[in-house]
């Protein structure tokens, strides 16, 4: 058995809508500081991750980078089309694709409104996530695939708001 951490976290705050639509909206100045916040407060509970899946929306990726540039740490990331507007299936479906053996803290960077419900479906307890909010969730499993399956049984250690 493992001890597997999931940071599950939402992008810091976006632009309005945009002649390019949804997808290419960036992170407002408030966004960029919601992320570096977000990123500290990971950094001082000790939940830097090992991996990141974010999805390929700009605003996600735009938190993605400042979260790697504030930890000033070159993490290894996946951008994934399929958590825009994704939940916590798009997550299984794309962790089952990955060897992920070597990594025991791994962070998915996602929108709502689906992915605010997962954290709650993986512990049990009410979750609800704001922009830059991250649920920090933990489990002993074999492996993050028999994890993921395993709904109400992860611990819920810590909201970041």
């Amino acid at each position: 058995m493992a001890s597997l951490k999931l940071i599950w976290a939402r992008h810091g705050e976006a632009a309005g809508q945009s002649s390019g639509g949804d997808k290419v909206r960036p992170l407002t100045r408030h966004g960029h500081v919601q992320a570096q916040s977000l990123a500290e407060q990971l950094q001082n509970l000790g939940w830097i991750p090992q991996t990141i899946f974010c999805s390929a929306a700009q605003r996600t990726k735009e938190t993605m980078e400042t979260l790697r540039q504030t930890w000033k740490q070159e993490i290894p990331y996946s951008l994934e089309d399929s958590f825009y507007l994704g939940n916590l299936y798009n997550v299984q479906h794309i962790f089952e694709q990955h060897d992920l053996s070597d990594f025991n803290t791994i962070l998915v960077l996602g929108h709502n409104p689906g992915w605010s419900t997962a954290p709650q479906e993986l512990s049990g307890d009410p979750v609800s996530l704001s922009t830059a909010n991250a649920a920090l969730l933990s489990i002993q499993a074999d492996d993050w695939n028999t994890a993921l399956q395993t709904s109400f049984h992860w611990t819920l250690d810590h909201i970041i708001r």
